[in-house]
C-alpha cells in the first residue's frame, strides 16, 4: 500500500504540480527566491552580487536583481552546464531601461562563446550561440531574434528550445513566436569559463555589458521541452509549486530545506502524525519512520536529491501534508 502512496495523491492535486517531467534531464534548477540555491539535486549552486526582490506575483524577496552595472551570479564551473543541442533553457524576466544582455552558459572575454540571451537595440527579443573561436564578429556567431518587442518593466516568461545549429522554438509567455536569424557560425563551443546570469562580453574593444533588471525561476535541460512542458512552466508555476504544503493547508512544516543530515519538525499539526513515508521522485518509497513524539528526520542516509516527505495522521492512517524537500 505504501509504494501506491504518491500515485493516490494524484487524484488529490492537479498531476501539472507533482509533473515529473521537468526533472526529466534537468542541469539546474534556480528558484532564485532570494538566493541562487539549485534545487534540480545536482548541486550546482550559483555564487553573485545579485540582490533579492520582488517577483512576477509581486511576492517580496522571491527573484533576484541586476544593477546594469556590476552585479551578476556566475555559474559553477561544471561541464554539464555547457550543454550540446538538443539543450533548453527557460527564465523569467523583467527589464529595465538600457538593459540588453540578460545572461550567458560561457562568460569568456572578448569570445562569442556558448549561449546567451538580449535584447536589441530594436527591442527584440534574440538569443544566440557561438563558437568560441576568440571573436566577436558575425562570423563567430548565430543568431535567432523574435518578432516581439520587451517592453521595460514588464515580467516576460522565456523558454527557448535548442534542437540543433540551424532549428529552434521560442516560447514568450506561453506561446511560440516567429522569429529571423542572422550570424553565420555552424556550430556551438564553449571556453572553461563559467556561465552567468547578468552578464556577457559582447564584443573585443568594450568591457562587459551587465543586465538592468530582475530574473526569476532559472532552468537548464540537455533535452527539448515540449508544449506541455513549457504550459506547465508558465501556467502552473513548475516545479516551484512543489517547494510547499501540496496537498492541504495543515501547518506542518520542515526546515532547514534543503538538508544535509537533520530535518526538524514543527507546526501545530505536527501532534497528529503517526509516521513519515519519504518516497523520491519517482514514487518509491525509500524511508518510511514512525515518530512517537520525535520532532526530526534524520537523513544523512539518503543519496542526494529531491523527494516528497509524506506525513500519516494517526487516526485513518489520513494523509495530512506532502512536502517535497532536497537532500544535499
Amino acid at each position: 500500500m505504501l509504494k501506491n502512496l504518491l500515485p493516490s495523491l494524484f487524484l488529490l492535486v492537479s498531476t501539472a504540480v507533482l509533473s515529473q517531467d521537468l526533472h526529466q534531464n534537468l542541469l539546474v534548477y534556480y528558484p532564485l527566491n532570494g538566493n541562487a540555491i539549485d534545487y534540480s539535486g545536482n548541486q550546482l549552486d550559483g555564487s553573485g552580487t545579485a540582490r533579492p526582490a520582488s517577483d512576477q506575483n509581486d511576492e517580496p524577496d522571491m527573484a533576484m536583481e541586476f544593477n546594469g552595472i556590476d552585479e551578476f551570479i556566475d555559474f559553477p564551473a561544471d561541464t554539464s552546464l555547457k550543454p550540446y543541442f538538443p539543450f533548453s533553457i527557460a527564465f523569467w524576466v523583467y527589464m529595465e531601461q538600457g538593459s540588453s544582455i540578460i545572461l550567458c552558459t560561457d562568460f569568456a572575454e572578448d569570445n562569442h562563446s556558448g549561449a546567451w540571451f538580449n535584447r536589441t537595440a530594436s527591442g527584440q527579443f534574440s538569443y544566440s550561440y557561438g563558437n568560441a573561436e576568440g571573436n566577436t564578429s558575425p562570423n563567430q556567431r548565430y543568431s535567432f531574434s523574435a518578432d516581439l518587442i520587451m517592453e521595460n518593466e514588464v515580467w516576460y516568461h522565456v523558454a527557448v528550445v535548442w534542437k540543433d545549429a540551424r532549428t529552434s522554438d521560442c516560447y514568450i509567455n506561453g506561446s511560440i513566436v516567429t522569429k529571423t536569424t542572422s550570424g553565420f557560425a555552424s556550430d556551438i563551443a564553449y571556453t572553461s569559463a563559467p556561465g552567468s546570469l547578468g552578464r556577457k562580453d559582447p564584443n573585443v574593444i568594450d568591457p562587459p555589458i551587465y543586465f538592468r533588471g530582475k530574473l526569476n525561476e532559472f532552468y537548464m535541460w540537455d533535452r527539448e521541452l515540449t508544449q506541455d512542458d513549457v504550459d506547465e512552466l508558465y501556467l502552473e508555476g513548475g516545479l516551484s509549486n512543489t517547494d510547499e504544503t501540496i496537498v492541504d493547508d495543515n501547518e506542518i512544516y520542515l526546515h532547514p530545506n534543503p538538508a544535509s543530515n537533520i530535518i526538524q519538525l514543527s507546526g501545530k499539526d505536527i501532534n497528529r502524525v503517526e509516521k513519515v513515508v519519504i518516497q523520491n521522485i519517482a514514487g518509491t518509497t525509500v524511508m518510511e519512520k514512525e515518530l512517537n513524539g520525535q520532532n526530526y528526520l534524520n537523513i544523512s542516509d539518503l543519496p542526494k536529491g529531491m523527494y516528497f516527505a509524506n506525513f500519516i495522521g494517526k487516526s485513518n492512517a489520513s494523509n495530512l501534508s506532502v512536502i517535497k524537500f532536497q537532500k544535499l
